[in-house]
């Protein structure tokens, strides 16, 4: 398994969302007076983040070769993403040239107070 983390970062890095600049700012504002996550109490209402994403059938395929699960099996002599399966995908995707609206979920420990009225 030597080399596999590196092999990892290289295939995220090359397919992971592309996460809105003000995302941060976002957080940052919801979290002005954090100080530690271990004494943090969460008296929060949930706030979720979706970031949409432009990919290609390849960033697709790129970002599921990514995937930890995918990477050990294939070190196992397991390959979850062989041909027959990337053609599968690529039916159901609608062509290898077809660019698609994807949204990721962001899961977050983030919130805002809840209001003791």
């Amino acid at each position: 398994m030597t080399g596999l983390f590196t092999r990892q970062a290289a295939e995220y890095a090359s397919a992971r969302p592309v996460y809105p600049k003000d995302l941060f700012a976002k957080l940052a504002s919801l979290t002005a007076h954090h100080v530690g996550y271990r004494d943090l109490p969460f008296p929060f209402d949930d706030v979720g983040l979706d970031m949409e994403h432009e990919m290609s059938f390849a960033g697709l395929v790129g970002m599921l070769r990514s995937w930890s699960a995918v990477a050990t099996a294939r070190e196992q002599g397991v390959d979850l993403l062989d041909e027959r399966a990337v053609r599968q995908l690529e039916e159901e995707w609608g062509g290898a040239s077809l660019v698609r609206k994807v949204t990721y979920k962001a899961f977050l420990l983030a919130g805002t107070v809840r209001s003791h009225g």
